[in-house]
């Protein structure tokens, strides 16, 4: 007996040492003298397990087990072979009998907690991993994956508290510090995630998550050069490393840079295929351009109807993966009819959607009523109907400036408002559509499995209608309104473009704003509510005022606002700023900056000097490119503006409202599509048809006519100033919209 126990401890020490062959022929010499040898049949199978021969190693743990039932060893390494092997439950159920043999068996309930999480059991995982931890603090990997888990339940204090526990333990723990920087980053501390990347990369100068990672946080925190050197770093050290590469095709397609990021796409091989096929340029260089684009548009919108499989899952994935990451935003700013490529687009985004998710969007349609009927005016036996309004951009941006007012002026009495905000920061605005909601959900698109919960929690508050407020503009919103989640569900004009939706059912548009035949513009069913469909409060002036000069503009010169963001300049209009400077030789255009991107800014401003050239003249003489301003430098800029020039096929909406607070005359030429006729809209609610042009000649001899007669100007000054209370906080709009969903829910809503 001691020969055959000196050869199991000599035969441990070969494994241990890594000389498995060696172990292996003693464990088997052991056997060959004593074939009931528990622990040689269980140390044979720990072996054949890490040379990745499990079946085998569960056949000689299990004849160990059948000689020995009550060691725990036995049963936790029983639960390692079969968890290589993907049998999870076997698994799970082995831990779950070392554990019970011995309750402070610190690597069993590891162990368990990891096959757990593998089954995505995390409440149960995150029970194994705290049971593990309370028994033995010390293990930094048990803390890192109790982090990863956490984070997926949206825990995020409770999960970066755990990653730095791990670091604690192990501070040179690489997995975990890039962990806690994508946690970081999730929760807005991005200076924090970046200085942690940093410390990654000091002590691994050779990880490539950590580069990839720290490009990530340096595109959040606009730091656009460091972005593309860690991106390209990481590829440096993986050539193939496609996320990092389809995270650069990102940059350079916000950027501009479309060549670059068709490059980074391609290398994203079938990752990157969805972007690939629909990436368009933010600018044109000339009108020539825009075809060729709209035509690979097209066909790639085709190729991937034609080649997604709706019975693959990895497909699916992959499919979910792009549409998570752009929507088509930029289509819509070619001045064309959008209308059929939407509504393909629109359903191979539906269809998609719900193959992955149709458990969760089922809800079913209502129809549209055969006839009008009201809800009756009793309503002591009726509750309320329930209305939810959906955006990523309640806070201090365009669509809430148009919004607000539907809220602020909602007829309690007869409706209860809901809100679900998908966006990241919260201010003064967001806290103004909490203050008008009878429940508001703030469920950031940022933090893990947000879409399912905000879908959960649309669902559980049964709506009698949903709106959304601006599909087209978020990825995150797309892929919402791509699922049924409540039997009537509406778009508002944010994005003033129908969404191709099948699950959109109408348009909430602006009667005014609409011109003939509208409807044939819309996959949805046309709403066309009083006026500009909106009430929208006059906007509040700067107390403290900026001059001219501050803004580096001279007193002697006609200044043209032309504050639209630069992807709504055409190309083939260029001409039309350089017209007016040979006819008003003190004209001065002053643009706003690119807010992402000085590649595009600088692309502006090259056209422009190619279209004053045409003409003889010097851009740089007539223009001028200013920084983004804040929104009190902003309505300064318009006070000491002479004459706001519209942008035409994509009218100003917001901007226009502005401009008519600040008393600018505007000059505007509608357009084919209700995105192209904002401007006009508000001049007929003033009833100043004088600054309206019927053509891009008639555009160029209104905006000169401003520019020489001061006298003129000031009569349309004086005209907005008599008459603009006609067009802020109009209510008619709020009556038509809530009488349209009163008729249209016209059935018995007792409670």
């Amino acid at each position: 007996m001691a020969k055959i126990l000196s050869n199991l401890e000599i035969a441990l020490q070969h494994h241990q040492s890594g000389n498995l062959q060696q172990a292996e022929a003693m464990y088997r010499q052991v056997l060959a003298q004593q074939p009931r040898n528990a622990d040689a049949l269980h140390l044979l199978g720990v072996l054949a397990h890490q040379v990745k021969q499990s079946e085998i190693a569960i056949e000689y743990i299990s004849q160990a087990i059948q000689i020995d039932p009550r060691n725990p060893n036995f049963y936790n390494s029983l639960g390692e072979a079969n968890r290589a092997l993907g049998n999870l439950d076997r698994s799970i159920g082995s831990y779950k009998q070392a554990i019970q043999l011995q309750p402070r068996y610190v690597e069993a309930h590891c162990n368990l907690g990891i096959a757990l999480q593998a089954q995505g059991e995390t409440n149960a995982a995150i029970q194994s991993y705290r049971q593990a931890l309370q028994i033995q603090p010390q293990i930094a990997r048990i803390q890192n994956n109790l982090g990863v888990l956490l984070k997926q339940q949206g825990l995020l204090d409770a999960s970066i508290d755990s990653y730095q526990k791990a670091l604690q333990i192990q501070p040179d723990y690489l997995i975990a510090l890039n962990n806690l920087g994508v946690a970081l980053e999730a929760k807005g501390e991005i200076e924090q995630a970046i200085a942690i990347y940093n410390q990654a990369i000091e002590l691994y100068p050779n990880s490539e998550d950590a580069y990839k990672n720290l490009g990530d946080a340096l595109q959040s925190d606009h730091q656009i050069d460091r972005s593309i050197e860690s991106y390209e770093r990481a590829i440096a050290l993986k050539t193939d490393f496609v996320e990092a590469h389809y995270n650069l095709g990102h940059l350079c397609r916000n950027l501009g840079k479309v060549d670059r990021a068709i490059d980074s796409y391609q290398k994203a091989g079938k990752v990157g295929e969805w972007n690939l096929q629909l990436v368009l340029p933010v600018l044109y260089d000339t009108p020539e351009q825009i075809m060729p684009w709209r035509t690979r548009f097209r066909q790639g919108l085709q190729t991937l109807t034609q080649q997604i499989s709706l019975d693959d899952p990895e497909a699916i994935d992959r499919a979910i993966a792009g549409i998570s990451s752009t929507t088509n935003f930029y289509l819509q700013y070619q001045g064309l009819d959008d209308t059929e490529l939407q509504r393909q687009y629109g359903e191979l985004v539906s269809s998609i959607v719900n193959a992955q998710f149709s458990r969760i969007g089922n809800h079913p349609k209502t129809s549209p009523p055969s006839s009008l009927l009201s809800i009756s005016s009793d309503r002591t036996s009726l509750r309320k109907i329930r209305i939810g309004y959906l955006s990523s951009h309640f806070r201090d941006h365009t669509v809430a400036q148009l919004f607000s007012g539907w809220l602020r002026h909602c007829d309690k009495d007869e409706f209860e408002v809901v809100c679900y905000y998908t966006g990241k920061n919260q201010d003064e605005m967001t806290a103004l559509f909490k203050q008008h909601s009878d429940a508001f959900y703030h469920i950031s698109e940022n933090l893990p499995n947000s879409f399912e919960r905000l879908c959960q929690q649309v669902l559980a508050d049964q709506l009698d209608a949903l709106i959304f407020t601006d599909i087209g503009m978020s990825p995150h919103t797309d892929k919402i309104a791509a699922l049924r989640l409540a039997p009537i569900q509406s778009v508002a004009w944010g994005h003033p473009i129908t969404s191709g939706l099948p699950t959109i059912d109408y348009f909430l548009s602006s009667d005014r704003m609409e011109p003939d035949h509208a409807a044939d513009h819309y996959t949805e069913q046309l709403v066309r509510l009083p006026g500009i469909g909106i009430s929208y409060p006059h906007p509040v002036l700067p107390k403290t005022r900026k001059s001219r000069a501050d803004f580096n503009l001279s007193d002697r010169s006609v200044v043209y606002l032309c504050c639209q963001s630069l992807y709504k300049y055409l190309p083939q209009y260029d001409y039309i700023f350089a017209e007016i400077a040979t006819q008003v030789p003190t004209a001065k255009f002053v643009f706003l900056s690119s807010l992402n991107s000085s590649y595009i800014t600088d692309k502006f401003q090259r056209r422009l000097e190619r279209a004053f050239a045409a003409y003889g003249l010097s851009s740089q003489d007539y223009c001028a490119i200013l920084p983004r301003l804040d929104r009190d430098d902003y309505l300064s800029l318009n006070l000491v503006a002479d004459i706001f020039l519209d942008s035409i096929d994509w009218s100003g909406g917001n901007t226009t409202l502005e401009a008519i607070a600040c008393n600018l005359p505007i000059v505007t030429l509608p357009g084919e599509f209700m995105r192209g006729r904002h401007a006009y809209a508000m001049l007929q609610m003033l009833e100043i048809a004088d600054t309206i042009a019927a053509s891009a000649a008639d555009y160029i001899s209104i905006a000169t006519r401003l520019g020489l007669e001061p006298q003129w100007r000031q009569e349309i000054v004086e005209q907005i100033q008599v008459r603009s209370t006609q067009l802020y906080d109009d209510k008619t709009c709020i009556i038509a919209l809530e009488d349209f969903f009163k008729t249209l829910i016209r059935r018995d809503i007792r409670s």
